[in-house]
């Protein structure tokens, strides 16, 4: 809240007498602005470490295509991803492959490797990150993954972090919100506001 905005509501509050004493307004005006606070942006308050998938399915950079369209016509675990980050000999990421990259090359590239098919250097998120950021991230790269990587090695893969995970992210406050009576229920064609709202 400005101090305009405080100075007008205290007025206001003033004119109808309805607090007798300086503490009470105050306390009004510092639950006003908690409840303000707790409508903030829910993903600038969760670090991309703690929503981004830590078990990650990768490619390494020697494998041939023919391999991996093999392994994903397995249904092998992992298989089911739309996209794979690619590491070298010594673990460090150099770019992701998407399933489309992946399925829709001709079959005669079948020898070629991942790493030539690896078009750009990877698009990360670094760990401590928030979840604002890296949803912002994946918007201005029109990229639904990102690799997650710390500062401090900035080349090792920590986690990967999807849209997904974004939404997730969201389960724990819609379910809190919920508890608290704040969600609009819909029901029959017809919106209906929980008792509290």
């Amino acid at each position: 809240m400005t101090a305009a905005q405080l100075e007008r509501l205290q007025e206001h509050l003033q004119r109808l007498r309805l607090f007798k004493s300086r503490e009470r307004l105050e306390a009004l005006l510092q639950d006003a602005t908690a409840k303000e606070c707790s409508y903030a942006d829910f993903l600038d308050q969760v670090l991309v470490r703690d929503a981004a998938s830590p078990g990650v399915v990768a490619l390494r950079a020697h494998d041939t295509l023919a391999r991996v369209r093999s392994w994903l016509a397995s249904g092998a675990k992992g298989t089911q991803h739309q996209g794979f980050p690619v590491l070298d000999e010594h673990d460090h990421l150099i770019g992701v492959l998407t399933r489309r990259d992946l399925v829709g090359l001709a079959d005669d590239d079948a020898s070629r490797q991942m790493h030539q098919l690896v078009a750009r250097p990877p698009i990360v998120v670094y760990d401590d990150c928030s979840l604002r950021e890296a949803a912002d991230h994946m918007t201005h790269h029109d990229v639904g993954r990102l690799p997650v990587v710390s500062r401090a090695t900035p080349h090792r893969l920590v986690g990967m972090l999807t849209r997904s995970d974004l939404l997730s992210a969201h389960r724990p406050r819609l379910a809190e919100q919920r508890q608290a009576g704040r969600v609009l229920h819909v029901g029959r064609g017809r919106r209906a506001r929980s008792a509290s709202a």
